[in-house]
């Protein structure tokens, strides 16, 4: 996916630079990428059109490839109870399933509580407490970098979900609240 991402904005950067303004996102750019590359008529200089058709088709073969583990993941997801527990979680999604069902072999009886799990991939602050005092530092960020970082994306779009929810004045549970 990242390879997708610093393709496609590498396409928009040489039709920005001839002054062609492509929108922002892989659909919508994608399409007009290959509008105006099909365009003979457009500002892309022909010194460079034929590698940026090269450029639109690897973006195209990575879509496609894309596609198919996301399909591999959906069917082993399918298969994996633990996985489909999980799926349930609001903010958690296919790639977070399967990653952290991945990371843990699907067993998480091993740890002790929750705070332990949150431990072990990084998520949960240092504590320099003493006495009636508690003092939380900074995340560790030890761990599974790649799992965090879908956490982190799964929390983030719940939070912003309730939000837009609470805007339009709907009902928010309270979890998500």
């Amino acid at each position: 996916m990242s390879a997708r991402t610093s393709r496609i904005n590498a396409l928009q950067g040489f039709c920005r630079e001839s002054g062609i303004a492509i929108p922002q996102g892989a659909r919508t750019g994608i399409e007009v990428l290959g509008r105006v590359l099909a365009d003979t008529r457009s500002a892309v200089p022909d010194l460079i059109r034929h590698s940026d058709h090269r450029l639109l088709g690897e973006v195209r073969l990575l879509e496609a490839r894309i596609a198919q583990v996301e399909r591999e993941l959906t069917q082993a997801a399918r298969r994996s109870p633990a996985c489909t527990l999980l799926l349930t979680v609001p903010g958690i999604g296919l790639l977070t399933a399967t990653a952290m069902v991945a990371a843990t072999s699907g067993d998480v009886t091993h740890f002790k509580d929750a705070r332990h799990f949150s431990s072990w991939f990084g998520i949960t602050p240092r504590e320099h407490s003493s006495g009636n005092t508690r003092h939380l530092g900074h995340i560790s960020k030890k761990g599974d970098r790649y799992l965090r970082m879908l956490l982190t994306h799964g929390a983030r779009s719940v939070l912003r979900a309730a939000s837009a929810a609470v805007d339009k004045g709907k009902t928010v549970t309270p979890l998500r609240q």
